[in-house]
């Protein structure tokens, strides 16, 4: 007995995989592409295309097979010689005893046998049907009026040789006495109807196998790229089975993983678990043969050849070009990259993988770095966090007083919702200085990073003039980094720049794109930190930048004994107990605040005065001073004491 299949899974399984099922269940397939009606998105009824496997079995079915039909029994050459089109019948090769079964015509007159309860159609072997097609078309034809006869004698011969179809020819001629060079016309004409529904029927199959494939056919001409250029943005832009298509800074961008620049991060890789992306995540920006590529993973793109058929080409260039200048004015929007836990505004905290358009922002948070944090959090549980802060994830550090200590933590805290914050006027910048070199101030950030970001940073020097500042913000903040370093300033150096101003109280920075014409606009959610020797914010930076003085009160800092030999290590091995803590502060803060809003409207739970930086006073700053910590505001007060520039007016 036959084996039933499932003919819905079939047109997923491979070439190899469907040798394997004919093999083992004595089963031929077929592909057919067939219509069906469809509720489309507009809510209108339309028809797709959709390519069916057939489950086709030729060993059974023979011309003197005898089957039971609605019209009594009779074979299948019997039935194939009648007028009969289509007969309800019994299953003839499985014990049944309800008619379960079609006996019909395909288009080309071959006769088969479906069994509903098998799915399985049975045909005749191919050199039996070939040979036998001829004689039952004369057969059918003779029981037909000579009227009759010329209106469809040339129905079936579409799958006979030239000899078989000049056989039906010569009788139909000598049968209805029509002249046979008009009947040849009439079969060139319907020869030349057979070709052009070949070419079609091969194109819809082209068609519908691309559409399984999960692939949009998009017919290209030139001319009609308006018309085309919609279809191709909507295909690229819904697509999540392959490398996302956003816009970010004016272009089209991916998220794509970072690849290792150091041997370090060669081991790092190398030694990363399945589906781990122990590097991180960057925005890259499309360029013209890498969004070809991409854009043929989502769109076949199809030209006519010189029969009419559909083959498929590369991406065009002119559609590729055309994307590049404005198909990012169309695409949702990409604010930023989080792979790493934080607050929301109602106390839970981000986490999972993916875009969401609501936000912009990209996630890839790791699980094992999303803490199970008590119900309820008490002030005495924060203030235990915070010291876990100071004494374990901050040890090794000569911080010069306990509020240069709070800065460090703000800092660290700052990096965890910096993308959140949705306050127009951002967050501080933090400034790491030291009377001597190697007391610690690059590793400062480079913890922060390790801690928070789980890799390290790029760092970059500090520009010569406001103009090559203004393209290295913009270079910069396209890259979507989270955090930027401008490392060694010179000594006893001055932090100020118009450029940066703009940059660090916006929302967005915007200026020409260097080696372009045309502009681009990014957002500026990042944390701004510069290092160096005796630096020191100046003028209105004084209350734009939170300073951290280091001093470890001996020559040579550098000799000094460290708890901890390798930084990096600790802190990727303490990323799990460090969110915890941070968390703690953040989210226990987060909470209380809204308990205390839901029941007395209060809009702040530790009393302090506003910096300019609100969005941060409440996600950072108060978070902070509720945990018992200094509060990290006074440093702005310090700058300002200590600004040269009040000191020579």
């Amino acid at each position: 007995m036959m084996q039933r299949l499932d003919t819905r899974t079939l047109p997923n399984l491979t070439d190899s995989e469907i040798e394997k099922i004919s093999a083992s269940t004595g089963n031929k397939l077929r592909f057919e592409v067939r219509r069906k009606s469809v509720l489309g998105d507009d809510g209108q009824v339309c028809q797709i295309r959709v390519r069916t496997a057939v489950v086709v079995n030729d060993r059974y079915l023979k011309p003197d097979t005898e089957i039971e039909t609605e019209a009594g029994t009779m074979t299948l050459d019997a039935f194939w010689k009648s007028d009969h089109q289509k007969l309800r019948c019994q299953a003839t090769f499985r014990e049944s005893g309800s008619a379960n079964g079609i006996l019909s015509l395909h288009g080309d007159f071959e006769p088969f046998l479906f069994d509903n309860g098998t799915r399985i159609k049975y045909v005749l072997p191919a050199d039996e049907l070939r040979g036998r097609m001829p004689g039952a078309w004369i057969e059918r034809l003779s029981n037909m009026t000579n009227e009759k006869i010329q209106e469809c004698w040339t129905n079936s011969l579409r799958s006979m040789d030239a000899a078989q179809q000049r056989r039906i020819l010569d009788w139909v001629h000598e049968h209805t006495r029509q002249r046979l060079q008009l009947l040849k016309e009439v079969l060139k004409s319907a020869t030349e109807n057979w070709e052009r529904e070949r070419i079609e029927a091969t194109n819809e199959g082209v068609v519908a196998g691309l559409e399984a494939e999960g692939r949009v056919p998009i017919e290209y001409q030139a001319a009609n790229l308006p018309d085309i250029l919609p279809s191709v943005e909507a295909a690229i832009f819904t697509d999540t089975q392959h490398d996302l298509v956003l816009t970010h800074t004016q272009g089209l961008v991916t998220v794509s993983e970072k690849r290792p620049t150091t041997v370090r991060e060669v081991i790092r890789e190398n030694d990363a678990k399945n589906n781990d992306i122990p590097l991180g995540l960057l925005i890259g920006r499309y360029q013209q043969h890498e969004l070809g590529l991409r854009l043929m993973a989502s769109c076949s793109f199809l030209k006519r050849g010189t029969n009419d058929t559909l083959v498929e080409i590369a991406a065009p260039t002119k559609l590729v070009h055309t994307m590049l200048e404005v198909s990012h004015k169309r695409a949702r929007a990409l604010v930023g990259i989080i792979e790493h836990p934080a607050v929301k505004n109602d106390g839970t905290l981000i986490d999972g993988s993916g875009f969401d358009p609501n936000t912009g922002f990209y996630t890839r948070i790791p699980k094992d770095l999303v803490p199970e944090l008590p119900e309820k959090i008490t002030v005495k549980m924060a203030a235990a966090s915070y010291r876990w802060l100071c004494d374990e994830a901050l040890a090794d550090f000569p911080f010069a007083s306990e509020l240069d200590r709070a800065g460090a933590v703000a800092m660290i805290l700052t990096a965890i919702q910096r993308r959140l914050m949705t306050g127009a006027e951002g967050a501080p910048m933090f400034a790491t200085s030291a009377p001597v070199q190697s007391s610690g101030k690059t590793a400062l950030v480079r913890l922060m990073s390790y801690l928070v970001q789980g890799t390290g940073l790029p760092v970059t020097s500090w520009p010569t003039n406001d103009e090559e500042m203004g393209k290295h913000l913009l270079a910069i903040l396209m890259e979507g980094l989270p955090v930027v370093l401008f490392d060694n300033l010179p000594e006893g150096g001055k932090i100020e720049s118009d450029e940066l101003a703009k940059a660090c109280t916006a929302e967005k920075y915007r200026r020409r794109i260097l080696g372009e014409n045309r502009e681009g606009e990014a957002p500026t959610n990042v944390v701004w930190c510069f290092t160096g020797n005796n630096i020191q914010p100046v003028g209105d930076f004084n209350t734009r930048t939170i300073s951290i003085y280091l001093d470890a009160n001996c020559e040579n800092p550098d000799r000094r004994p460290f708890v901890r030999d390798d930084l990096e290590a600790w802190c990727l091995a303490h990323r799990e107990e460090f969110f915890y803590h941070a968390l703690i502060i953040l989210a226990g803060y987060r909470r209380l605040l809204l308990m205390r809003q839901e029941k007395f409207g209060s809009r702040k739970c530790v009393m302090c005065g506003p910096t300019r930086f609100q969005d941060w006073d409440r996600q950072v700053r108060e978070p902070l001073i509720w945990a018992s910590a200094p509060d990290p505001a006074q440093l702005f007060e310090r700058n300002k004491a200590e600004d040269p520039q009040k000191e020579g007016a």
